[in-house]
């Protein structure tokens, strides 16, 4: 009993690791009981990997032919960089292992926990957390649990809580060297979002039937749990929304309201003192949303050159339609009604070029280029105030910008 687990080290190619990770002892106890009588041996043989396996090449074909295949397998080739290297050589599966995970990059569409020291936390795959400490610099904490970490908060007593794919809500212990499963949830309930206020914590959470061509289903049930962060294996439901479609559900709090949205219709406001629930009336149908500090909402929906934007200073008692940055949207964000920024997509035959923006409400064209993200950025990343402030790069290094310009903040081994 071990586990499988693969690699992206470069240059197109993988690794696929067969190591023991250390909790499948406890799996092992259980088994061992349930089949002890039936057993002939009671000790059980554990084998033990020699060398890292062989390098395995992953480049896809395109279905446009051999020319196009020859063009993507050379820029994808380029692109990629030789950031994992000093993976190739390396033999021993425990140092392997070491230094592959240091290489995770922090998975893509989430927002980054932030402590008091401004130290920005995001989830990475395999049960890893990125810290980027505000010095710019990098490290990976682990927390043991072979699971992507796809939310990462920071309670104001000083420990994290992280929620994994397993449906699992770890509590950091011993200045998080050490981890506890703290509560858990079914198999079909997905860990959507976590917000923090004082000493509560609330947990959105999802069942649907899911649908192959979008991030969500059928059938969507959506449910907001309230626990004492002193206390987390307790807890109760305070909203309950039932829809027949939905997809890319978050929440946020903004003065003691809480703010839950599922696309494509559904956008309540929680008031976390009375529990009383205000559904807010809509211009239209959403792709996505978002809330700042002070109040603005920011609606938006991406459907091409047909797309739509609508901003609310009044908690959703009136909008204000505006004009959209050219499509492709990636994602919109107002701090206030003349404040604004984004950034688009722009799609080449073989590659693909993130280009932030700016909204300049009083010029005749509203948005207008601030900078251009570097050409082998693979995905953008928020910070915690929703600015696309990070850069990963196809070869996992990490990029972040200021006043304009674009400078590498990790090259990670």
């Amino acid at each position: 009993m071990g586990s499988l687990i693969y690699f992206n080290i470069g240059d197109g190619k993988q690794v696929w690791l067969p190591k023991h990770l250390g909790y499948e002892k406890d799996l092992l106890k259980q088994l061992e009981l349930e089949f002890k009588p039936h057993l002939n041996q009671s000790k059980a043989l554990k084998w033990t990997v020699k060398k890292t396996p062989n390098l395995t090449d992953v480049v896809g074909p395109s279905g446009q032919g051999i020319i196009e295949n020859m063009i993507l397998r050379y820029a994808h080739s380029v692109q990629q960089g030789k950031l994992k290297k000093s993976l190739y050589e390396e033999q021993d599966i425990d140092k392997f292992y070491e230094l592959a995970v240091k290489t995770l990059p922090p998975i893509h569409n989430q927002l980054p926990g932030i402590d008091n020291m401004e130290n920005l936390y995001f989830g990475a795959e395999l049960g890893v957390i990125k810290k980027r400490k505000n010095d710019g610099s990098w490290e990976s904490i682990q927390t043991n649990v072979i699971s992507d970490i796809n939310i990462v908060r920071y309670l104001p007593e000083g420990s994290l809580l992280v929620a994994n794919k397993n449906g699992e809500i770890l509590l950091g212990l011993d200045n998080n060297t050490k981890w506890e499963v703290v509560t858990k949830f079914s198999k079909k309930e997905n860990i959507e979002d976590i917000d923090i206020l004082d000493d509560k914590v609330y947990v959105v959470t999802s069942v649907y039937d899911g649908l192959p061509f979008m991030a969500g289903g059928e059938n969507y049930e959506l449910k907001v749990y309230e626990l004492s962060a002193s206390s987390l294996e307790n807890r109760s439901i305070i909203y309950s929304e039932n829809r027949k479609l939905g997809y890319l559900p978050h929440a946020k709090i903004i003065d003691n309201n809480y703010y839950i949205g599922l696309a494509p219709d559904s956008l309540d406001v929680i008031d976390l003192n009375t529990k009383k629930i205000n559904q807010l009336k809509l211009p239209q149908k959403f792709t996505d949303f978002n809330v700042s500090d002070k109040g603005v909402i920011t609606l938006y929906n991406r459907q091409g050159a047909f797309s739509d934007l609508f901003i609310s200073n009044d908690n959703g008692g009136t909008w204000s339609e505006l004009k959209t940055p050219t499509y492709t949207i990636g994602t919109i964000f107002f701090e206030t009604p003349e404040k604004g920024h984004a950034y688009r997509i722009s799609t080449g035959a073989f590659d693909v070029t993130y280009i932030l923006q700016k909204y300049q409400p009083k010029k005749r064209k509203k948005w207008v280029n601030v900078s251009k993200a570097p050409e082998d950025c693979k995905y953008i990343l928020h910070d915690e105030k929703y600015y696309p402030k990070f850069c990963v790069s196809k070869s996992d290094e990490i990029y972040s910008i200021s006043s304009g310009e674009w400078y590498k903040e990790i090259n990670i081994l």
